[in-house]
């Protein structure tokens, strides 16, 4: 067969990457195994107090600009593929700007989160937590509001101006409207007030669950109420 300058350089092309195309796949076939890094219990919190003062270090470590991102490696994943033995839960808001494992500063297999909107519960928030009871032993449980939450914001709205929200939305606006009802001040100040208000009526109602009602009777479980502030990164624990 007779080649023309054309058709010599497509065919050079053409095994070029054939050669590099199977380079790639021999490469690929005989790359290392990714190595397990072993889930230490004894590392483990295995109390409320233990389990806060971890999340507190690691939410100093993120407001700091020092985060380790533990626990997020190749060998931690496959680690953790079979089993899990998270120790402490968050239950927060579904805001961008407020995932626990960056928040607190840690990694896979750490936290059991649980997120809605404004944290207002509903049967499955409540059977999610109770899991992380009765399924894994979960010492610490952390209602997480935070500053400037949108859900509080259009629940202010929906009360202020008596204004029924779309869907489901209703929803959000109808659990905060308490919090709202005994919040202080105005503006700002109003709005934060709102926040704590929502972060500790969230807290009592948790308590509507026999499960974890029964856990924190037993200490077995403690509940604390927390607040984050978006500018600074802070962690503040506003219930005794």
């Amino acid at each position: 067969m007779q080649f023309n300058s054309a058709t010599r350089r497509a065919f050079l092309v053409t095994s070029g990457l054939s050669v590099i195309g199977i380079a790639g796949c021999a490469s690929s076939s005989t790359s290392a195994p990714i190595q397990a890094e072993p889930i230490v219990e004894g590392i483990l919190p295995s109390t409320s107090n233990q389990a806060l003062q971890k999340l507190l270090e690691g939410n100093r470590r993120f407001q700091s600009g020092q985060a380790k991102w533990p626990n997020q490696t190749a060998g931690r994943r496959q680690a953790l593929a079979l089993e899990q033995t998270p120790w402490a839960m968050v239950f927060g808001c579904v805001d961008s700007r407020v995932p626990p494992e960056l928040v607190f500063d840690q990694g896979l297999g750490d936290l059991l989160n649980i997120r809605t909107a404004g944290h207002v519960i509903d049967n499955a928030a409540l059977g999610s937590i109770e899991i992380g009871i009765v399924e894994y032993g979960i010492p610490l449980l952390v209602v997480l509001g935070h500053e400037r939450c949108g859900a509080v914001s259009i629940a202010i709205e929906a009360l202020d101006h008596q204004k029924k929200q779309e869907g489901h939305i209703q929803t959000l606006a109808e659990y905060i409207r308490p919090s709202i009802l005994k919040a202080q001040g105005n503006g700002d100040d109003r709005h934060a007030s709102v926040v704590q208000n929502n972060t500790l009526y969230t807290v009592n109602e948790l308590y509507s669950s026999k499960i974890i009602s029964d856990a924190v009777k037993a200490s077995k479980l403690t509940i604390v109420g927390g607040r984050y502030d978006l500018d600074t990164g802070a962690v503040s624990i506003i219930t005794n």
